[in-house]
């Protein structure tokens, strides 16, 4: 089994959990688990639902002071990536892209449905999806998505 690094980070106060994922240097899922104080079995982590996966920007484990706190075994639903998509505005055609081989091949919005968008996300907007989500309210970053799928 593949084991890759666990991080924590603080959030509105609570500790939160991402783990690396092993395909790419930028590439985290992280977890809807918090906590008030840091957790000493991670492998909790291994039965929690994640909140989304996603490229991180270089400079967010930096910025939101990514501490390594042990490594833990990936999930087998973590060992192949997951697929992105990606919408051309101009177009209007969609794309799904695979970041393991970092193919784009057309695709359609069906196929598209439910995929996180392609990008790569700085601090504030990781900070804001996980805030968002424990607050019950739209992500304003996810805006976007929601106008493209809605039918």
């Amino acid at each position: 089994m593949i084991e890759t690094n666990i991080f924590t980070f603080i959030c509105d106060g609570y500790y939160m959990y991402a783990q690396k994922m092993h395909y790419d240097s930028c590439t985290y899922a992280f977890f809807d688990y918090r906590s008030k104080g840091i957790i000493n079995d991670y492998s909790i982590l291994s039965d929690v639902p994640i909140l989304f996966i996603i490229a991180i920007h270089k400079s967010v484990p930096r910025l939101l002071k990514f501490k390594k706190i042990g490594k833990l075994s990936l999930r087998e639903d973590f060992l192949l990536p997951p697929l992105f998509y990606i919408f051309d505005n101009i177009s209007k055609n969609f794309f799904v892209y695979n970041a393991l081989d970092g193919t784009i091949t057309p695709s359609d919005k069906k196929q598209c449905k439910g995929l996180e968008c392609a990008a790569v996300w700085e601090d504030n907007h990781v900070l804001d999806r996980i805030k968002d989500y424990y607050e019950g309210r739209e992500c304003v970053w996810l805006k976007e998505d929601k106008e493209i799928f809605s039918d």
